[in-house]
């Protein structure tokens, strides 16, 4: 039984497609900033969360939606049960710069 996506890799399941992105890598502040799940669906029972980069609380799942309150350049990355995805999804794929203007 797998217990996690990246567990996934050694239980002869093949590589997960899996994937974020954000409707705007430019906004302003107080812009609502979409993030979508660009890959497969995970299986059930893997905890995704989205983290925003700025000290806010992670979002449950690997879509969200977050306004950012002050400017500047923001990672968004995809955790899975507790871990970064970029430690077995190309980096690229699992975390999105994103840059906050006034």
């Amino acid at each position: 039984m797998c217990l996690s996506v990246f567990m996934l890799f050694a239980c002869g399941k093949g590589n997960m497609n899996v994937c974020i992105e954000p409707n705007k890598t430019v906004a302003r502040v107080g812009d609502l900033i979409k993030v979508t799940n660009c890959g497969d669906d995970l299986p059930g029972g893997v905890d995704v969360e989205l983290d925003w980069g700025d000290g806010s609380s992670r979002a449950e799942g690997a879509t969200g939606e977050h306004t950012y309150v002050t400017s500047g350049t923001y990672t968004i990355k995809l955790y899975v049960n507790g871990d970064p995805a970029s430690e077995r999804i190309e980096k690229d794929k699992v975390e999105k710069k994103i840059t906050i203007n006034k």
